[in-house]
């Protein structure tokens, strides 16, 4: 009933109207939030605003590859795509405030390819090549931090100018790296066999390390100031409150996709429900359709209609 109460006090403190009740064209990934202009991804590399958090715009593909990350700063939007055939990966900014544009198509990224052309997403404020797969694209402060598969974490402002670049530990070379998320002037860096390392936010240095107790790997962290929700890879999910606390495990029907804290606890959607979880105790909402976002009070499916959270 607490968090019943709470999730309602969440939708009536938003009290947005919004035309989110149209499907959407194309099949949706996630959502990048912001605090007023949110970026919906599409599988296929689709990208379109949601302007104040309420009018979904028209679509567009800058760049004909998968958007992997992205995040929403003050007035851009910076996100990565790859494109594993071709070994290819690139970072860019797009503003928030310009017109989205259509970009180049797929065969012409595979002959720039070999004649060592470079091609920009359309409309790119700043667009560089990267020579390896980015993991854990995160906003920090005004800016953003990334790792580079095999090659270090990097901090970088806005505009892509570079603040700090740190080495990966060397055992941790071959571990993904799931999160960055920032907390009290820390940044807590999860990788997928559980370990957790503690940097300083303003030259990258390690402060401390710590090891979960997990049996599965981790596929996704959302976080709430000290509190985190960890995503295991085949379902279910674990919920942690300080690094040097035991995490509590929970099942659940399968892999979770977003996450919210409210008030007195979790909710989240995923692979054909939805769940909320209120001091330990556990309730599974079933869903005809695979929840992939949640935005306001709203869930985004991957057939791209929106519906109520299921309480």
């Amino acid at each position: 009933n607490n968090l019943k109460s709470s999730y309602h006090r969440f939708k009536r403190k938003l009290n947005l109207k919004t035309n989110v009740d149209a499907t959407l064209p194309f099949t949706p990934l996630r959502i990048d939030s912001g605090e007023q202009t949110s970026v919906i991804i599409g599988t296929l590399g689709e990208i379109c605003r949601l302007q104040d958090n309420t009018k979904v715009e028209d679509f567009v593909k800058p760049f004909p590859s998968q958007i992997t990350s992205g995040v929403v700063l003050e007035d851009r939007w910076v996100g990565t795509w790859v494109d594993h055939e071709l070994k290819h990966a690139r970072m860019a900014a797009l503003s928030l405030d310009g017109e989205w544009q259509n970009g180049i198509e797929r065969e012409e990224i595979r002959k720039g390819i070999k004649q060592s052309l470079d091609f920009d997403p359309s409309g790119a404020i700043w667009s560089q090549s990267l020579d390896s797969e980015p993991m854990a694209l995160s906003k920090v402060n005004s800016g953003i931090c990334f790792s580079i598969l095999g090659r270090g974490i990097y901090h970088m402002d806005a505009n892509s100018n570079e603040i700090w670049r740190v080495p990966i530990p060397d055992e941790l070379t071959f571990n993904r790296l799931i999160s960055i998320n920032e907390s009290d002037g820390e940044l807590n860096l999860f990788y997928d066999n559980g370990s957790v390392i503690i940097l300083d936010k303003e030259d990258g240095s390690v402060i401390e390390n710590h090891k979960i107790s997990i049996n599965n790997k981790i596929e996704k962290v959302f976080h709430h100031q000290n509190k985190f929700l960890i995503a295991m890879a085949t379902g279910g999910f674990s919920i942690l409150e300080g690094f040097n606390s035991t995490p509590s495990t929970y099942r659940t029907p399968g892999p979770i996709f977003d996450a919210k804290f409210l008030d007195s606890g979790w909710i989240w959607t995923g692979w054909r429900h939805d769940g909320q979880e209120n001091n330990g105790k556990i309730k599974i909402s079933r869903r005809r359709d695979i929840g992939v976002a949640i935005l306001n009070e709203r869930i985004l499916s991957n057939d791209g209609k929106w519906s109520d959270f299921l309480e």
